[in-house]
């Protein structure tokens, strides 16, 4: 007998048969019963639009992957792999190939594309492609995380991209085509986004462009190609219910919505200050191969030069005389000065460091003539160098050039000069980065005369620049400058020259010493300092072109100061057989800056009534911006968790409360209908709400249904339904006992129900507040709803007219609401 129509006593039989010869046997079916792996042909569309997206989507994430490059040549290799893998993809799927017979296929094609992208990216002479696309795929993430930003294109650099996007590609593309996962297809060019951000890391700014770019076509992409599931179970709803789910489902996505943009407003501006920590930085945790230097440091040839001025170096043609520097000297361990041991491959262009200070743009052509070793000579902070491969370290800014400096060599450079205002460094304070403090490490067993005379040499000092300037002073007022001197800056080399009278052989040497000097006693007196080893701009021959010969050479020292980075000092004096300035200290800034410090010494050995600097360390600040920011997004963050939480709570305990409510009430009936309730409650909740216009019995009926997931029914509801409808119709019928029993079997099925839900479904269970909602708009019709045929028949045949339900051919098409 059709559900349609319920036995019951003293309905006409023409009533009867028609209720009986209406509505045939069905079978309900849920939305877990729809086979989404059937084949569609509704939804070639939908694939179409699903491929394009995962172009767009792989595109945008190869976007990230660019960004770490020189040139636009690996973004057009990256995108081509990105229609390469989903054509080669769709094509097959035409043809029916089986899954492994695709991957195999496309991965032999990816093989094919990466040989290609070696012949396009190699430069002429470096082997053979067999051999460099053997070790392109061996050492490509290794190449990729020991060179400095932005990247060469190589074929050691481009495969590890290449290779990643294809993959994806094919990965995403076969999840879309073969199991109508599109939102799990679009996973794929997630991860490659993720892991192009990962390598860039901090050497490029954040792309809010990007990432809405990125969102915006996945949304784009997932409302085109639809849910293939959603769709088969509405084309089984008439077209009123079709509506009603539609209608519902867009106010939900408004609301939605509307509290994301709410959210947005309210925890945005906190968390903006939250934005100031920047992402790690992956090439710190990858040490890059060793360089096999020829000297530890070239400290030791200036005394030689010193004493044979005149022998021919490089020549040099540029568009600004400048200092130029050849190497940057940072540790010191009592015996001898250290460089920087982190070289990194670099591209024709370098990173580009901060701009502490104003700086001017020097261009420079360099060719070799009698220099050699590995370091190249170049203006500060160099910015791009051409013809010619070089290794990079950007804590020091020192180019190494693998092969050895020769004779013709030639290469160009472009720098960025700083050019500080000399006059306003009075204030200058020191960093307090870690990275930054360790300059000012002095060697162990330091003699007592250096520390001692660092003491007194910087006591008028009340800045941090001031030491810098009296510790140049004194060194330029009392020492002298001679080749002849004591050679070596060693501690014992060092306490010699500094301790020990002129006349006993002390207080004279060259650049070598001076510079260790004044490094050793800046680090005493706590100042960050290195030592760089370089020229002077030269000998002008004309047509902006410098002869630098052995006797410009000189070592000088640098100290940091925040804000404004590392700032050169010259407290080697002039050589007394050299009365010409060189042109890079005779330019009008290099005077401008010379009379700015002699001003600021004039004031140290005057002073007036002191005050506290401006921007001291001795005053006190409030927190910055940003600072203040990240706190209020803490706190702002912290009220809303301990929100949640209360509500949490909350929900929780009041769920409770009714449902002991509900349960134990004085009256049976109450506790029939409230049994009622939390069958009804437990179905929405499992997402298995039925019609509203579905009687107990039918409720009933699907309530215990199988589905694929879990084959076995659930515990039967039919006590219970009749009870309800009882309560409707003759609730002094419903005995306690009766209604406790049928309690019983609506906390088992509940109970049951709850079980075989998903591990996630279990937890959020009785964490939702739908049922305290859905409490308040429940109206009895909808706790007891329909009548049953158990009724005596006295009451059936005066509710006859209730009795009968028409038929309803939607029972097999229930959606899920």
């Amino acid at each position: 007998m059709g559900w349609g129509a319920l036995v019951v006593t003293q309905v006409p039989e023409a009533v009867r048969t028609a209720a009986t010869t209406q509505v045939p046997e069905v079978t309900p079916v849920w939305p877990e019963q729809v086979d989404a792996r059937a084949p569609q042909p509704a939804l070639v569309a939908a694939d179409v639009f699903a491929g394009l997206t995962l172009i767009g989507l792989l595109v945008i994430a190869s976007s990230t992957f660019n960004r770490m490059y020189s040139g636009m040549l690996v973004l057009w290799l990256l995108v081509g792999a990105a229609v390469a893998s989903i054509v080669v993809s769709v094509a097959l799927r035409r043809t029916r190939t089986s899954l492994s017979g695709a991957m195999a296929i496309s991965v032999t094609a990816m093989i094919g594309y990466l040989f290609l992208s070696v012949v396009l990216t190699r430069e002429p002479g470096t082997g053979n492609v067999g051999a460099l696309f053997a070790d392109a795929i061996r050492n490509s993430g290794a190449q990729i995380l020991t060179s400095t930003i932005p990247v060469l294109p190589t074929p050691q650099t481009v495969a590890l991209p290449i290779v990643v996007v294809w993959i994806a590609g094919l990965i995403g593309i076969e999840l879309t085509l073969r199991t109508r996962a599109i939102l799990a297809g679009f996973a794929a060019p997630v991860m490659v986004y993720v892991i192009g951000l990962v390598l860039v890391g901090p050497n490029a700014a954040p792309s809010l462009l990007l990432a809405a770019a990125f969102v915006a076509v996945a949304a784009l992409g997932l409302a085109l190609s639809g849910d293939s599931t959603i769709n088969q179970v509405l084309s089984q709803l008439a077209d009123r219910s079709r509506r009603a789910f539609r209608i519902r489902r867009a106010a939900v996505g408004g609301l939605a919505l509307i509290v994301l943009l709410i959210t947005t407003m309210l925890i945005g501006p906190p968390l903006v200050g939250l934005s100031d920590a920047k992402p790690a930085e992956p090439r710190t945790r990858i040490p890059p191969p060793e360089q096999q230097l020829p000297e530890s440091n070239p400290l030791g040839r200036l005394s030689g030069w010193a004493r044979n001025p005149s022998q021919p170096l490089f020549a040099v043609r540029t568009n600004q005389p400048s200092r130029i520097r050849w190497v940057t000297l940072t540790e010191y361990n009592g015996l001898t000065w250290l460089p920087g041991s982190e070289y990194r491959s670099a591209g024709s262009v370098l990173p580009a460091q901060a701009d502490l200070s104003p700086n001017t743009s020097v261009e420079q052509r360099y060719t070799m003539l009698g220099l050699d070793g590995l370091w190249l000579p170049a203006v500060e902070q160099p910015r791009e160098v051409n013809d010619v491969r070089v290794s990079y370290d950007p804590t020091t800014g020192s180019l190494v050039h693998a092969q050895g400096l020769r004779t013709g060599l030639q290469y160009s450079v472009v720098s960025r000069r700083s050019d500080p205002n000399v006059s306003k460094l009075s204030n200058a304070a020191l960093s307090d980065d870690p990275a930054i403090r360790r300059y000012a490490n002095v060697p162990p067993n330091l003699p007592d005369g250096i520390v001692t005379l660092a003491s007194n040499i910087v006591a008028p000092a009340v800045t941090p620049y001031n030491r810098a300037l009296l510790i140049e002073q004194f060194l330029l007022r009392n020492f002298i400058f001679s080749p002849e001197g004591t050679s070596g800056h060693g501690l014992a080399n060092l306490n010699f020259f500094l301790t020990v009278a002129q006349a006993q052989g002390g207080q004279r040497g060259t650049s070598e010493q001076f510079a260790t000097a004044f490094a050793l006693l800046a680090r005493v007196a706590g100042l960050p300092t290195r030592v760089s080893v370089g020229f002077h701009a030269g000998t002008p021959q004309g047509n902006g072109r410098f002869m630098v010969t052995s006797g410009d050479a000189f070592a000088w020292p640098e100290v940091y100061f925040a804000g404004y980075g590392w700032l050169p000092f010259d407290p080697s004096p002039k050589p007394a057989n050299n009365t010409s300035t060189p042109p890079d200290q005779a330019t009008l800034q290099a005077q401008q800056q010379n009379r700015a410090k002699q001003s600021q010494l004039h004031e140290l050995e005057n002073p007036e009534p002191t005050h506290s600097p401006k921007g001291s360390k001795s005053g006190t600040k409030g927190p910055a911006p940003a600072e203040r920011a990240r706190e209020a997004g803490v706190f702002v963050l912290a009220g809303l968790a301990v929100l949640l939480l209360v509500a949490t709570l909350g929900v929780v305990l009041r769920r409770r409360s009714l449902g002991r409510r509900r349960l134990s009430a004085a009256s049976p009936p109450d506790r029939v209908v409230g049994a009622w309730a939390q069958v009804c409650d437990a179905l929405r909740l499992a997402r298995r709400k039925p019609p509203t216009h579905f009687t107990a019995h039918e409720v009933a009926m699907l309530a215990t249904m199988a589905t694929p997931r879990h084959p076995e029914p659930l515990p039967q509801l039919d006590e219970l339904a009749t009870a309800v409808n009882a309560v409707s119709f003759a609730p002094g019928i419903i005995s306690g006992s009766y209604a406790d029993f049928v309690v019983a079997s609506a906390r088992k099925y509940v109970e049951t129900l709850r079980r075989r839900q998903a591990w996630w479904r279990r937890v959020l269970w009785p964490l939702r507040p739908g049922p305290l909602l859905w409490a308040r708009t429940r109206t009895p019709a909808a706790n007891a709803p329909a009548v049953a045929a158990e009724l005596s028949p006295l009451t059936a045949a005066g509710n006859a007219q209730l009795v009968w339900a028409p038929p309803r051919s939607e029972v097999a098409r229930i959606g899920r609401s």
